[in-house]
């Protein structure tokens, strides 16, 4: 009798104990949700401004190991912004202590088409809380032309993967939608032959729309799409190009309309055959409604011959 009861009362401390091991893990796991903002991009943009990714945390609080990471890698060549703050500000946080230069989320590297944040603490995320990036510039061109979509995947590497793992639903979202072209371009009557004597002067117009808005951008519209992560030096400019121009011949722009805000200018073929090229900067324009501007030209020889 006194047997059976001390059997039994092992028993019941093993299924104790067992019960205390099955419940002893106590995961404190992030399950980020993915989600963007894309928006339009030029074909022919090398420097083209991504929309925004944002890693949402939609359950349960949890923690960031220190040492852990979240990877950003986007479809194309990310380029890179030149300093540390600027690199830095491509990333912002919401209810994520740390998001800062000096601080313990931070951006860690960028190579290639990855962006990785770094975590060097045990950083909470409650519900709801939230990592944006923002504002980086990828070159699009290099994509080739078949290409229509920008994406960008997040993944995370937990310094405790047991107790603290990183997940992500929706992970790859588009970020861009590449307009190829991003201008229409129209003659306005065919250019005849040219020849080498002497010619009356032959006007023709070249009429150039965006195709979305924010296709032909000024310096400082470019500025206020990346505000703290790239030094901007320049627009876009319109550039067109004749070639095989005889010796003699002069091509000029003689005027430039629109809201754009092209200048005209002249350039001579100095030959036998030549190419000229004219570059117009855009100075004008709206980045909220498609613009049109239309450039005037004229050919005639320099002099007689």
């Amino acid at each position: 009798m006194k047997a059976k009861s001390v059997r039994a009362f092992v028993s019941s401390v093993a299924l104790v104990i067992g019960l205390v091991v099955l419940a002893s893990p106590a995961f404190a796991q992030v399950a980020f949700t993915v989600s963007s903002l894309p928006q339009q991009s030029r074909f022919e943009g090398i420097t083209e401004t991504m929309g925004a990714v944002q890693a949402t945390n939609n359950g349960a609080a949890g923690t960031i190991k220190n040492g852990s990471s979240v990877t950003v890698l986007y479809s194309g060549t990310i380029v890179a912004p030149g300093t540390a703050a600027q690199q830095q500000s491509v990333l912002s946080c919401s209810g994520i202590a740390g998001c800062a230069v000096a601080g313990t989320v931070t951006i860690g590297s960028v190579s290639g088409g990855q962006l990785t944040i770094s975590f060097s603490a045990d950083t909470a995320v409650p519900n709801g809380a939230f990592i944006l990036v923002s504002q980086v510039r990828i070159n699009v061109n290099s994509l080739g032309a078949a290409t229509t979509t920008v994406t960008a995947t997040l993944s995370g590497t937990s310094a405790a993967p047991q107790t603290n793992p990183l997940t992500f639903t929706n992970a790859t979202v588009p970020v861009a939608a590449i307009v190829n072209p991003a201008l229409a371009v129209t003659i306005a009557a065919n250019v005849t032959p040219m020849q080498t004597c002497a010619i009356a002067a032959s006007p023709f117009t070249i009429t150039v729309t965006e195709r979305y808005p924010a296709a032909l951008t000024q310096k400082s519209d470019e500025a206020n799409f990346t505000p703290g992560s790239y030094t901007v030096a320049n627009g876009t400019s319109v550039v067109v190009t004749f070639t095989g121009v005889p010796s003699g011949l002069a091509i000029a722009s003689t005027a430039a309309t629109g809201p754009l805000g092209f200048t005209a200018l002249a350039i001579v073929s100095t030959g036998p055959t030549s190419t000229l090229t004219f570059t117009f900067p855009t100075t004008g324009g709206s980045t909220s409604a498609v613009d049109t501007s239309t450039l005037s030209f004229s050919q005639a020889s320099r002099t007689p011959v």
